[in-house]
């Protein structure tokens, strides 16, 4: 039975090279998956039968053409009224699998067992159920016009490869798209080794309303099912789906539905408007979570005016309780507001009149304290309504060169929230164009302090084109980036400076990592939260690092008002660690966390899923090879940090800056606690992501233009080995003083600390084991495949000087008249000329010619 189910499985992931049989192979087939519930496995006892049965679910729901009739989706039955959780879990989400592999036609056969769904009492199998009827509403969508639209189009986006190690929940999330629903997600074809299309030849008009009617009733009733909120928060995150695929009949019959759900949501917002009220001076300590909700309800046209009132509100208590935090959320607002004031030209609405009060309220009631921020401020569009705001904005920015308009957009750019940096940046293309000359002029200039501002804006230019959030708003940032880049010119490299790189410093105490950890990331992370679901991993993330670190809520001004006294100085004394950490934090990283100590969430186990060999294949996308890395790394640190990487696993999958920080870390950990094969995984991916860009450089390959993905990874993997080179460097650095030090010591002084001495000895010895592991870790790396995967990279300083390194080994030293200079070959000389020749070195070329043999 086990190799039967290996050979059945393999096929599981190809789509429409799905199993091809003939009818009696196809019955023969069905007959061998309903063999788990028809008889009885004889089976070892660490192999469940559920497992088989889920096996089985996977392959009926993928056997493509062959699966035609409502009689050949008895297996899903089966299914359905199966006692274990996880067979029902991967029933409800085989039913849009099975129309994406088998077409069209079945979506009748599936939309009338929807009904079974509605009955389900287990809490697990219905937090799950809400993203069937999403993904079948788009593939309803994909048969039915609605109102005279074209039809949409559904795919799904598969990486086979170790695809065994994945569920059906993981590759619909990541993969499934729909050209209505998810038309601001952009999947490269060529970073999936699968994509699944629907059939063509059952792309035909089925008439299906009726049936679709019992999909909105089941969302219904889940989303009104007042005893689990997991499933109406999953609710909430389908109804795009649900909503733009219904027709105008189908929305008019469920119209009191919906109603009824605009009107739960008005009723929530009043209720944050309570809570406003109810936390008076407390207020400043929420802002960030106010904000992300008060945002996601001005974009709803049903909510706006709602939403636009509360937002009012808010600003008028928070400019009573915290003029400091109303100075951090004044550009946020005012990005927010601008898109309702273009729009007003041409559709007038009846929000005009809220967006203008709350822009008096920060302009002119503030303009004062709030001077220096609303002098950032574009100019508003020409609206009567709001003349008195755009002449104090034209007051506060006064006349301003050129110059200083560059620094304020600059100051923007590097803002936090990406609304703010693509407003700024769209009055900079403006500025660009009206005031052409004057760029020209500065960018002509030899004066340094006009280099200074140039370069400036150029690095953040540059910053917002790799920014990886998969938001439009954030693809539409680069867009406007570039197009800013490309509108100053060609700049004289040589008048420009480069990114300012300080030096990284990976060695640093535990509460070091955690300081900068929640001082640089993840407060940054967690205010610039577009959505609640980012904003709660980040917030989780700060909540288990200030517990490892001993942080109470006590420590917080805001909170310990709360408490009683002799409480706080009990928890003062116990956590002299948590206090003396929390007093390095700003009043301002202090005010975004303090709602963190107080939160309620939980980490939930995670199975160790982790497949085996390196994760990296070409043409992955670099936001899923370093979360994967990360998750694979976080699941197998020992050390001391272990805690503080498990808590980061949520925000990794969000937050590239964040990822990116912690890698460095993670690997050492990794290298210098865990086992030998914790090491050889390590220097197997690297090698992978290396591997794979020498492999890319081929003759077919045009010099300096590839892939960015790729490039990414590799660069990524440059900073890392630099990163692990340096920790080399400064623990040797560090022992060699220290023995310098114990050598040079008097008796008294070796006296007066023996008892400390075999600790600093055992320290030591530990150190060398380390510098060891990292040092052998280095040098398994071969460096003719570094400066190879650099010159891929057009790093070509970098190739040279891991191929210099690489032939000196090899042949010895390129001076004639060194004590090893040996003869080298031709084929090593000749690639060293081309580096040169990228290098621009002529002096270097003609010398390395009088290397070669003929």
């Amino acid at each position: 039975m086990p190799l039967l189910w290996g050979t059945v499985t393999k096929y599981t992931f190809y789509g429409e090279q799905a199993i091809q049989n003939t009818d009696d192979d196809a019955d023969l087939l069905h007959v061998v998956l309903k063999l788990p519930w028809t008889h009885s496995l004889m089976v070892a006892e660490p192999h469940h039968p559920w497992k088989t049965k889920c096996i089985s679910v996977q392959v009926a729901s993928k056997l493509g053409p062959s699966l035609k009739t409502e009689t050949d989706l008895k297996i899903l039955d089966f299914s359905f009224h199966d006692e274990v959780e996880e067979v029902r879990v991967e029933a409800v989400l085989s039913m849009p699998v099975i129309v994406l592999w088998s077409g069209l036609g079945l979506l009748m056969h599936i939309f009338r067992r929807l009904e079974l769904l509605g009955k389900e009492k287990n809490e697990k199998v219905k937090n799950i159920i809400p993203l069937t009827p999403g993904f079948l509403s788009c593939l309803y969508g994909s048969c039915n016009a609605v109102d005279g639209l074209s039809k949409s189009t559904s795919k799904l986006f598969l990486n086979i490869n170790n695809e065994k190690h994945s569920q059906t929940v993981d590759y619909l999330l990541q993969g499934f798209w729909c050209s209505k629903c998810d038309r601001s997600i952009a999947h490269n074809p060529e970073l999936y080794s699968q994509i699944i299309h629907q059939p063509d030849m059952q792309r035909t008009e089925i008439s299906l309303d009726c049936d679709f009617l019992h999909l909105q009733s089941l969302f219904f009733k889940l989303l009104y099912d007042e005893s689990s909120e997991e499933v109406q928060v999953a609710c909430v995150g389908v109804i795009r789906r649900i909503l733009i695929h219904g027709n105008t009949d189908v929305l008019l019959k469920t119209r009191s539905e919906w109603t009824k759900y605009t009107s739960l949501q008005q009723q929530a917002l009043k209720h944050i408007e309570m809570l406003i009220k109810m936390m008076g001076s407390h207020l400043s300590t929420y802002v960030p979570k106010l904000m992300v909700l008060l945002m996601h309800a001005i974009d709803k046209e049903p909510l706006q005016s709602e939403g636009l009132s509360i937002l009012h509100f808010f600003i008028e208590q928070l400019a009573k309780v915290s003029l400091s935090s109303t100075k951090h959320v004044i550009s946020q607002v005012f990005a927010a507001l601008i898109p309702f004031l273009e729009r007003e030209k041409e559709h007038p609405s009846n929000n005009l009149d809220k967006v203008v009060k709350i822009l008096k309220e920060l302009v002119l009631k503030n303009k004062v304290v709030l001077k220096e921020h609303i002098r950032e401020f574009p100019p508003l569009p020409s609206i009567p309504a709001l003349t008195e705001v755009n002449k104090a904005i034209q007051e506060a920015c006064g006349s301003m060169t050129l110059k200083d308009q560059l620094r304020d957009v600059v100051d923007g750019l590097n803002h936090e929230n990406l609304n703010v940096c693509y407003m700024v940046v769209c009055e900079l293309s403006k500025l660009l164009n009206l005031r052409r000359e004057e760029v020209t002029a500065l960018i002509t200039a030899e004066a340094h302090s006009d280099m200074d501002v140039l370069s400036s804006l150029i690095t953040s230019l540059l910053r917002g084109c790799a920014e990886e959030s998969r938001t439009a708003v954030g693809q539409r940032l680069k867009l406007v980036c570039a197009d800013c880049l490309g509108a100053l010119g060609a700049v004289d490299p040589a008048k420009v400076k480069g990114f300012t790189c300080q030096r990284f410093k990976i060695e640093c105490s535990d509460d070091d990592l955690i300081f900068e950890l929640i001082h640089k990331h993840l407060a940054r992370a967690f205010r610039a939260a577009p959505d609640t679901i980012i904003q709660d991993s980040a917030a989780l993330a700060i909540l288990e690092i200030l517990k490892i670190a001993g942080c109470e809520a006590s420590m917080d001004a805001s909170a310990a008002a709360s408490m009683s006294q002799k409480l706080k100085d009990k928890k003062s004394l116990d956590n002299r660690r948590g206090q003396k950490l929390w007093d390095r934090f700003s009043n301002y990283v202090k005010e975004i966390i303090a709602s963190c100590l107080t939160s309620r969430f939980q980490l939930p186990n995670v199975a160790d899923s982790a497949c085996t060999g390196p994760i990296y294949r070409p043409k992955m996308s670099f936001r899923r090879w370093i979360f994967n890395w990360i998750r694979k790394l976080a699941m197998h640190a020992t050390g001391s940090r272990a805690s503080i990487f498990n808590a980061c696993r949520g925000i990794v999958r969000h937050d590239m800056q964040t990822a990116i920080y912690l890698l460095p870390y993670l690997v050492l950990e990794a290298v210098c606690h865990g086992s030998e094969e914790a090491r050889h995984s390590i220097t197997e991916e690297i090698l992978s992501v290396l591997d794979a860009a020498v492999s890319e450089n081929s003759g077919a390959t045009v010099h300096g233009v590839s892939g960015g993905q790729s490039e990414v990874c590799i660069q990524a993997v440059f900073t890392l080995l630099d990163n692990l080179g340096q920790w080399v460097d400064d623990v040797e650095q560090e022992l060699a003083l220290s023995q310098s030090f114990q050598s040079s010591a008097s008796k008294q002084q070796s006296s007066k600390s023996k008892d400390q001495s075999p600790t600093s000895l055992i320290d030591q010895e530990q150190l060398l084991v380390q510098c060891k592991y990292v040092s052998e870790l280095l040098t398994a790396i071969p460096k003719v495949i570094l400066a190879r995967a650099s010159f891929r990279c057009q790093a070509y300083a970098r190739s040279l000087m891991y191929f210099e390194s690489h032939v000196r080994v090899q042949s010895g030293s390129f001076n004639p008249a060194a004590e090893r200079s040996g003869v080298f070959e031709d084929e090593d000389v000749s690639y060293l000329m081309e580096i040169y020749s990228w290098l621009d070195e002529p002096d270097g070329l003609s010398g390395l010619a009088c290397l070669r043999k003929s």
